[in-house]
């Protein structure tokens, strides 16, 4: 386990996944503690998909490939690359292994940094390959809710940074998207009051959303701001129709496979993309408030 404290906020982060595992100031954790009754994972990186294929099976070249759910970066041990008493980053590599369900050679850097009452999370791909290479990256931390003693998941709400009219993204029975989108109302332009029920065919993904939301309720001095700037797409998760006690806020930079159809890689509108010997940089940060 990677420590990570700055006088104002501690983190843990897992080598298995480059993980984050907690994340407090002291007096509250604002992570999720993995729980397989409901959840095994706290903050899982999700690379080199997101979301489901459609029988687990996609297509690069003429040739077919199978991915679980979110791809193998949460199951993978990443090597510490830079460690300081504030940040941390870590790297996977292409394997034999992983070309065997995913034909490209990259290197991803996951960076974990604190600074005042932030921590950042910045992501670097690399392409080692010779050809164009196509891929999906997203995050998926565990928001602990409540924050306080004596409130309920159903106090809290998500507050947008800016007014916006975001659009939700369908997806269908099978949890792929069906070729719709809906308008997604907010009250008074910025704010969803959280039910469970919300969440009881999965994600809630949306489209056209300010580039911030905070979670936090009224009477609780706690609260958390995920900000994704240049992200297109969030999704909101949690275990359907349960009690579990977070709700995840997951930047994503690409979506799942369309409903019936294997995706050729390549062909996907909305995997990235990366030329031979190019870096591309993403992130997110959460924001505390106590």
């Amino acid at each position: 386990m990677i420590q990570l404290d700055n006088g104002l906020l501690r983190a843990a982060v897992s080598p298995r996944g480059a993980e984050l595992l907690a994340l407090s100031d002291g007096g509250t954790e604002y992570i999720w503690k993995s729980d397989a009754r409901y959840w095994a994972y706290s903050a899982p990186i999700l690379f080199p998909y997101v979301g489901r294929l459609a029988q687990g099976r996609c297509t690069f070249d003429g040739r077919e490939y199978r991915l679980s759910l979110h791809g193998f970066a949460s199951q993978s041990e990443f090597a510490v690359e830079e460690q300081s008493a504030v940040s941390v980053a870590l790297t996977l590599e292409d394997s034999e292994q992983t070309r065997a369900c995913f034909p490209f050679r990259f290197l991803l850097r996951v960076r974990h940094t604190l600074e005042g009452r932030t921590l950042s999370t910045a992501l670097e791909v690399e392409n080692r390959g010779s050809g164009r290479m196509y891929f999906g990256l997203g995050g998926h931390p565990a928001i602990r809710l409540p924050l306080a003693d004596g409130l309920r998941f159903e106090d809290y709400r998500v507050v947008f940074g800016a007014p916006c009219a975001p659009r939700r993204i369908v997806l269908g029975e099978d949890l792929l998207l069906s070729g719709q989108t809906e308008p997604f109302p907010l009250e008074q332009g910025r704010i969803l009051p959280l039910r469970r029920d919300l969440f009881d065919i999965d994600a809630v993904v949306l489209t056209g959303m300010a580039d911030s939301l905070t979670l936090c309720a009224p009477g609780d001095p706690h609260a958390v701001t995920v900000s994704y700037p240049g992200v297109p797409y969030v999704g909101l998760w949690q275990t359907a129709r349960s009690d579990a006690p977070f709700l995840c806020v997951e930047p994503w930079y690409s979506l799942p496979a369309r409903s019936g159809v294997i995706e050729d890689l390549a062909a996907q509108p909305s995997l990235l993309s990366l030329a031979p010997g190019e870096t591309g940089t993403y992130g997110w940060a959460l924001t505390v408030a106590a």
